[in-house]
């Protein structure tokens, strides 16, 4: 339930922040993902390609991904939970 996301400080050096969800805006090219910590602040907001987003979620440690209900749900549900069972 609790990941970690690295983020550059002002130093340049890494800044990791504890994460407890990620949510998805699913869409046909582009994805919108906002990652918020336990307390409910945000941690990042990011776009990014069909292409990017099963690797950036692969990069994160675990934690509860949401999204909308809708048809590509199911499928980007399948991918998800196999890409968490690669690693």
């Amino acid at each position: 339930m609790v990941l970690s996301d690295s983020r550059p400080s002002e130093g340049g050096g890494i800044q990791w922040r504890r994460l407890a969800i990620i949510g998805i805006d699913l869409a046909k090219q582009s994805f919108q993902v906002h990652g918020a910590s336990a307390d409910g602040s945000v941690a990042y907001r990011k776009k990014l390609s069909r292409g990017k987003l099963l690797r950036f979620l692969a990069s994160q440690r675990g934690c509860t991904v949401a999204m909308e209900a809708c048809a590509s749900a199911h499928y980007w549900g399948r991918e998800i939970t196999a890409a968490s069972a690669d690693r």
